[in-house]
């Protein structure tokens, strides 16, 4: 699929996708200048700390309780704040990004500590979704957690007045261990808003004489125009994003999703390395959401999507794992590169792996088992040299019901090689610490090669 210009037959709505048409057109000659960077706050070393009974996190004090999962594996991730770091590929494509979106309102949110009721509840994330639980969300304690994506400064933004504005932070999820997933990444949030005049409709919602019921294609409320011409300008706007900052036509694929702040939703993937890489998640924004902060008679969009993937096609980077190196054969690459400058990254040539299975049999009570506990876990021990975990085998036995499972972990690090004795430490350190943290009995550690 290629890029091409949009057409409109309202001049009002045309307007607002042919600004994002001129700036991706020429963006060297007329994209506007780049305001004053951000002065983000700096994360000293005093403003963290981690002990057995509590830790301390952007300055602020927490009691460890029976929800708390934050390791002392993050901590140093929160530390680094690389989006103002110097000549690291994320901190120029945050500054492109604000390039782009030069109109829009840019706010920053240093703490990424927030309420779970933020988080997800201003959100309309139901009480039973999955990505409440401790499976997924890093918690401080009960009332605290580390945000999961920038969506939850929604309400923030919209509390302060405003419903035209871009932020860009970190993010913390427990996910699954590869080359493209990292507990801690960078989000970008957009969000903007139309009145019924701005597209050119004499009205946003549905006739009294329809139905106020929810399609695949509209809200209860939002008429199906409305919702295709905002849909039309999403769709526009982060087509032209990506060709912004990549500076050429690229493969790409609209995909349905589900949301719970957002509907109809949309995920657009981009073929990077022989796979299709989900690299944006937006759609239209629950009306809701504008009720609950005063805002009426309008229809919103919002966008999300990961710095980090976008990066990586960009340059080129083949392991999300090099965002966080301190290895200087990697940024002395990016020496010297502005933020619109297109670039390659020459790839270090890979270390052979070290592959090591590890299987066990989970306790009886395990229904609240999950693999992100052991993915986390293997973090904890062997933080970047896991380069990929994968759960290779789910057993019930047949008489006495126990459950096992079989991980497959591939060690390799991107600045010098492993030895096996070295790699066969660190996972019995795992094997050592699973037994102890989730009651396991570990039936075999082998390594393969």
């Amino acid at each position: 699929m290629r890029i091409f210009l949009a057409c409109s037959n309202s001049c009002k709505f045309l307007g607002h996708i042919l600004k994002c048409e001129r700036n991706l057109m020429f963006p060297c000659a007329t994209s506007p200048p780049l305001r004053q960077q951000v002065r983000y706050l700096n994360r000293t070393e005093t403003w963290f700390s981690f002990t057995e009974n509590d830790f301390v996190v952007c300055g602020k004090p927490y009691k460890k309780d029976e929800w708390t999962n934050v390791t002392p594996y993050l901590v140093p991730r929160i530390k680094q704040n690389l989006l103002i770091k110097k000549n690291h590929p994320l901190a120029l494509l945050s500054e492109a990004t604000k390039r782009f979106f030069d109109d829009y309102k840019f706010f920053e949110f240093n703490d990424p500590v927030v309420s779970p009721h933020d988080n997800f509840d201003s959100l309309l994330i139901p009480k039973n979704h999955v990505s409440r639980g401790t499976s997924d969300t890093y918690y401080l304690d009960k009332n605290h957690i580390l945000r999961t994506h920038t969506s939850v400064h929604q309400t923030h933004c919209l509390s302060a007045g405003h419903d035209k504005f871009l932020c860009i932070a970190d993010v913390y999820r427990r996910d699954a261990i590869d080359k493209t997933h990292y507990p801690c990444f960078h989000q970008c949030e957009a969000f903007d808003s139309f009145t019924a005049d701005q597209l050119s409709l004499s009205n946003i919602y549905k006739n009294k004489d329809q139905e106020k019921i929810r399609t695949p294609k509209s809200q209860e409320n939002y008429s199906d125009e409305a919702t295709a011409k905002v849909e039309q300008h999403l769709k526009k706007t982060i087509e032209n994003y990506v060709r912004f900052l990549l500076g050429k036509d690229f493969e790409f694929k609209w995909v349905d999703a589900y949301f719970p702040f957002t509907h109809p939703s949309w995920e657009l993937e981009i073929f990077f390395n022989g796979n299709w890489l989900e690299v944006v998640g937006c759609g239209i924004v629950e009306e809701k959401i504008l009720l609950d902060h005063n805002v009426s008679n309008k229809i919103s969009w919002a966008l999300g999507f990961g710095l980090e993937r976008i990066a990586m096609v960009r340059y080129a980077i083949p392991d999300v794992r090099l965002f966080w190196t301190d290895d200087t054969n990697f940024f002395h690459q990016f020496t010297g590169i502005g933020p619109m400058d297109q670039y390659t990254f020459k790839e270090i040539p890979p270390f052979n792996p070290c592959i090591n299975d590890m299987s066990f049999w989970l306790p009886q009570n395990s229904e609240n088992w999950s693999p992100n506990d052991f993915y986390d876990l293997c973090r904890s021990e062997a933080g970047d040299l896991c380069e990929y975990v994968e759960l290779i085998d789910d057993y019930v036995h047949p008489k006495t019901n126990r459950r096992s499972q079989c991980y497959r972990i591939f060690y390799r690090s991107c600045q010098s090689p492993l030895t096996k004795a070295f790699v066969n430490t660190i996972h019995d350190k795992i094997a050592q610490q699973v037994e102890k943290q989730y009651n396991v009995e570990v039936r075999n550690k082998l390594p393969l090669k």
